[in-house]
């Protein structure tokens, strides 16, 4: 009985080391490349056009600068924020906050969330239609701290 356990047992063995090779081999010649985008999708804020306005100063917002561009889009009927900052804030999970008032010691119900700032890559965000001027506010989420705030104006 342990002999045609052991018999069977090796044939399986090698069915399988035969066949899993040739098998992951088929699978990785049947997939497909990952789609890749040649544009932004139309919900996202898109790059100036060469007409636009585009308005550039820098911030210093909480020990760190941050280049700021900003510019009108008519698809969306709201202005564009462009960040970028000069070197990376190493904080975790920095949020950008905008806000009508200047922020005290920490962020009110008032501030509204534009998203997440990582790194030294330019983010892109959509200002309310009703943010003529304000406050842009850092606010590290890990720590639950107000890293900073500069008054704004698009």
């Amino acid at each position: 009985m342990i002999r045609a356990l052991r018999a069977r047992h090796r044939a399986l063995a090698t069915f399988l080391a035969l066949a899993l090779p040739l098998g992951l081999a088929l699978a990785l010649s049947a997939r497909r490349d990952a789609p890749r985008l040649e544009r932004l999708p139309s919900g996202d804020p898109a790059d100036p056009g060469p007409r636009t306005q585009v308005k550039q100063r820098t911030l210093r917002v909480g020990g760190f600068d941050l280049d700021t561009r900003t510019w009108p889009d008519d698809r969306l009927a709201a202005f564009v924020l462009e960040v970028a900052p000069r070197e990376d804030p190493q904080r975790p999970d920095v949020l950008v906050y905008w806000s009508e008032s200047a922020p005290g010691a920490d962020l009110d119900d008032s501030s509204l969330l534009l998203g997440t700032l990582a790194g030294t890559l330019p983010r892109r965000f959509t200002l309310p239609p009703q943010a003529i001027g304000g406050y842009l506010s850092l606010y590290s989420l890990a720590h639950r701290e107000l890293l900073g705030s500069a008054e704004f104006e698009r």
